[in-house]
């Protein structure tokens, strides 16, 4: 399903949009659902097939976050 442009007139860069992965062409090109998870170490985020953030910083439904070496959610 092609995307076209949303938020503020951008075309969606590689991100998390209601779980699904936007390409840099705006198409959810990638089938996995992205979703957080919560242990009692912290929050996370990964899909279906077994990706996890970690140690990085992605766009998530419009916020960025982000993520320590072991896949946890950074806090504020």
């Amino acid at each position: 399903m092609a995307l076209g442009f949303f938020l503020f007139g951008m075309l969606g860069v590689l991100w998390w949009v209601g779980g699904y992965w936007i390409s840099k062409s705006g198409v959810w090109s990638y089938k996995p659902r992205g979703s957080w998870h919560k242990t009692k170490k912290g929050w996370w985020y990964g899909d279906t097939s077994g990706w996890y953030a970690k140690n990085e910083k992605i766009k998530i439904d419009g916020k960025w976050y982000t993520f320590d070496k072991e896949g946890y959610l950074v806090s504020k």
